[in-house]
């Protein structure tokens, strides 16, 4: 009874953040004890433990990586880089930093985990970070957000490094946690913050459904002392935020909640169509945010502009005005997505691309208008020649709203053709630029196993693939019933497979498989494969999905004339 009175009344500040003893974190002994050191050309790498939070009961040991450039000869912005879910401390990455002039440290938050043999000890706390106990002090989130502090506390503490100058990096929980802590710790100068968010209230996504299905006592205390958007208010260092348009962890509508939160300077960037991944060209904005936040080096970022919805010669036009940032020659363009549907939908969804023409004093482009009764959402990205990059959005308008009567523009089924087996592009979390999509079967049965993602040397074994995209909840709004394509059955091997997978996330993604059996004396034939032969497929009800033709040979089947039909 004590606790649900408790949670159900209206917290204030002094109730949030009196869980956070920020004197004990700055000041508490960190015994640390270094283990080794190495050098790596002029960097220097020391393996460590150091304390976090101690008391009659519990003594916990972080374990990292920290690394410096040697004879610096003069005091160091320091990183602290925090890991997601799962992961653990990264050598590579505070190498890589302290190749570019930082000091960096890397903790370990997971713990324990099978093939470990360093890593933070827990001792017997429970690391399931939706374990929601009685008391704030005494749940997972709480010590891993101490355990982050404290290593800003041993970051401070090296003679090379300057304390006025720490950043942070989080990657997914990483990120959630690292916003968490910029707004409690004053001694954080900026954050780079990944993916992960706050919000979890506010979503249905596969990080907060842990949360959310708490009685509404429990969840209410995660909402009041772990969730990062009720901090956002009082953060202390700027902050860049990257989201993906597509994140099935941490959604955009809550990563905007959380941006607009934000009472320092800050930017964000959105990366169209994929899922907890990032471009090549948003992945380069994060050292230079580093090198602005913590250097003092002249590398601005875009400003967001003005933007304004019009209805012109019947036609919906998205117009981005130019003000002064624009202006500037460093400016390289606009680009612009837009979106159908609910604007509640958040995960898998497909975002096509808008083609922003300059005019005078601004970008302008067409936004198509399928249904004018149907919402359509949008988002923008400035880009710079320098190489910045800012987003604004997300933006909602109806167009019967606008004034617009008629349909502009009709439904074209297949978003994107990858020939090449999905080079350049990024599939649920699959894909980077220099990797490829892949199906593996079962060589003795012939049998679907799984998808699998091919290096740029091609391993592992290589399976041909080619590819089509769609958007799933268009085709269930328009009416098509199935898919229809040509296939040449003398360049099967054993069986064809067919599939249908969703843009969802790494352990969730749904696929769907129907296999062609291989023809004697057969070249081309005609398929039609009804969607209801792919069990569980709602049209309408799922978001972005990909069609692959793959077959158990090394070259691609001919498998041309792709088509959906109603």
């Amino acid at each position: 009874m004590f606790l649900a009175t408790f949670c159900m009344q209206k917290k204030t500040c002094a109730d949030t953040y009196s869980i956070w003893d920020i004197e004990k974190i700055r000041s508490a002994p960190l015994d640390v004890e270094v283990v080794e050191e190495q050098k790596a050309g002029r960097v220097v790498v020391r393996t460590l433990y150091f304390t976090s939070d101690a008391n009659e009961t519990r003594t916990y040991r972080v374990f990292g990586y920290y690394a410096f450039p040697k004879d610096a000869g003069k005091k160091l912005p320091a990183i602290l880089f925090v890991h997601g879910g799962g992961g653990t401390a990264d050598r590579n990455t505070v190498i890589q930093k302290a190749s570019q002039g930082y000091a960096c440290f890397s903790l370990d938050w997971t713990g324990k985990a099978p093939g470990r043999d360093k890593y933070t000890d827990w001792a017997k706390q429970s690391l399931n970070l939706h374990d929601i106990k009685k008391s704030p002090e005494k749940n997972f989130i709480y010590d891993a957000a101490v355990a982050v502090m404290r290593s800003v506390t041993f970051l401070c503490s090296q003679d090379e490094v300057d304390a006025s100058r720490i950043g942070l990096e989080g990657w997914s929980w990483g990120s959630y946690l690292i916003l968490l802590v910029n707004g409690i710790d004053p001694r954080i100068r900026t954050c780079v913050a990944g993916y992960g968010c706050g919000g979890f209230k506010f979503e249905d996504s596969n990080c907060s459904r842990g949360v959310n299905s708490q009685s509404l006592a429990r969840r209410q205390m995660w909402y009041d002392f772990y969730d990062p958007l009720a901090y956002a208010g009082r953060s202390f260092g700027s902050v860049l935020m990257i989201n993906p348009t597509n994140d099935a962890f941490f959604w955009l509508n809550t990563a905007v909640m959380n941006f607009n939160a934000v009472n320092t300077r800050k930017t964000q960037i959105f990366a169209a169509n994929l899922d907890h991944e990032m471009d090549p060209r948003t992945a380069s904005c994060v050292g230079k945010w580093f090198d602005r936040e913590l250097r003092g080096i002249d590398l601005e970022f875009p400003q967001t502009p003005a933007v304004k919805l019009e209805a012109k010669n019947k036609k919906l036009i998205l117009r981005v005005a130019e003000g002064s940032d624009l202006r500037q020659p460093q400016t390289e363009g606009v680009e612009a997505y837009c979106t159908y549907g609910d604007p509640g939908r958040w995960s898998g969804r497909y975002w096509y691309f808008v083609a922003m023409k300059k005019e005078k004093d601004s970008w302008a482009g067409e936004l198509p208008v399928l249904d004018i009764y149907d919402t359509i959402s949008y988002i923008c990205t400035l880009s710079a020649l320098n190489g910045t990059r800012s987003s604004f959005g997300t933006g909602d308008v109806v167009p019967s709203g606008k004034g617009i009567k008629k349909p502009t523009a009709q439904y074209k089924p297949f978003s994107e053709d990858f020939e090449e087996g999905a080079k350049d592009w990024l599939v649920g979390n699959y894909l980077f630029a220099d990797e490829r999509l892949a199906v593996m079967e079962d060589d003795k049965q012939g049998k679907f196993l799984e998808i699998q993602v091919l290096n740029a040397q091609g391993k592992p074994k290589q399976y041909a693939v080619r590819t089509h995209k769609f958007d799933g909840y268009l085709l269930g709004k328009f009416g098509y019933t199935g898919l229809s394509f040509k296939v040449n059955h003398s360049t099967i091997t054993g069986k064809f497979q067919v599939l249908l997978y969703e843009n969802e996330s790494r352990k969730n993604q749904r696929i769907k498989a129907v296999t062609i059996t291989k023809k004697e004396g057969v070249e081309w034939e005609e398929v039609k494969v009804p969607f209801s032969d792919f069990k569980g497929l709602k049209l309408g009800q799922v978001d972005a999905l990909w069609i692959t033709g793959a077959s158990g040979s090394s070259l691609s089947p001919s498998f041309d004339d792709f088509a959906v039909y109603k």
